[in-house]
């Protein structure tokens, strides 16, 4: 990776160009703690570190997650096309495997549909698949010591790496969608919704989740039970209580909440209620008490 580090020496050991992006075996020596900056390249980054990384190694992609935030980082890690990282550690000399990938060439085998959510940014930096280090060992011996048709097995192994790749990350999205989202992704949703329901977007907060709208959705409903949707709707007719409660007039309280109809904004708050917007103000104003319910 280029970076801020300038008096990083690097040796290329060996190299080979395949068919869908180019390997190296490379020595690093980094004479100063690492402290390196990548500007996101066009090809996928795909990184084994021979010399194991000390625990403190940490890295950001500050471009997604902001520049004050940094995960672990592993010994063996992906840099997805397009994405900075900001990667720190101690200084050493690193053996490392580096895997340039096209990313249109090596669709085939790494997901051309690939998502790169939040929970998928922070496995890729730090690969925990033994199945995947075992292929990048294979293609660093292969390196060290080619034979008969070595670069052809080294580009078979590698798109098998990138099978595996997808499967790890895919898993990933299966898991986010088996357990729901985290608490802090949940609490996030609702005080974004509660503070104006009527602007809600599923948009807006995959966002904010930095999820996908798909992976909010699914995540959503595993851990609340119901659709994000029908909270955003129970938001809005909660948004429209409080108002009539408060003396707004029905059609503020129908525009307020997001409706663009009052008629329509009558059917959806009796099927939620039991009450017609004109019943629910009048007998909130007359009894105080009735308030709370909503």
């Amino acid at each position: 990776m280029a970076g801020s580090n300038s008096l990083m020496e690097k040796t290329v050991e060996a190299h080979v160009r395949i068919g869908f992006g180019d390997v190296m075996l490379q020595r690093e020596r980094y004479p100063t703690p690492i402290d390196t900056l990548s500007a996101g390249s066009n090809d996928h980054h795909l990184q084994l570190s021979m010399t194991p990384k000390l625990p403190r190694s940490v890295a950001c992609f500050p471009d997604i997650w902001g520049p004050d935030r940094f995960e672990p980082m592993g010994d063996l890690f992906l840099l997805p096309a397009g994405s900075a990282l900001h990667a720190r550690g101690q200084r050493r000399v690193l053996q490392t495997l580096v895997c340039h990938l096209d990313p249109a060439r090596a669709a085939k085998w790494l997901g051309a549909d690939m998502e790169w959510t939040e929970p998928r940014l922070k496995g890729a930096l730090d690969i925990t698949s033994r199945d995947i280090r075992l292929l990048m060992h294979r293609i660093s011996a292969e390196l060290l010591d080619p034979g008969f048709a070595s670069d052809a097995k080294i580009e078979l192994v590698l798109a098998q790496a990138c099978i595996e790749l997808t499967r790890y990350f895919r898993k990933i999205h299966a898991d986010l969608s088996t357990r729901g989202l985290a608490r802090w992704r949940l609490r996030l949703i609702e005080a974004y919704v509660v503070q104006d329901p009527s602007a809600a977007t599923l948009g807006g907060m995959a966002e904010l989740a930095g999820l996908s709208v798909r992976h909010l959705a699914r995540g959503f409903r595993a851990s609340m039970g119901r659709s994000i949707g029908d909270y955003i709707a129970e938001q809005r007719i909660r948004l429209a209580c409080r108002m009539l409660a408060d003396g707004a007039s029905v059609k503020e309280a129908a525009y307020a909440a997001g409706f663009s109809a009052p008629t329509n904004f009558a059917t959806a708050f009796r099927r939620d209620t039991g009450y017609s917007p004109r019943q629910y103000r009048e007998r909130s104003l007359r009894c105080p008490a009735a308030k709370k319910l909503h």
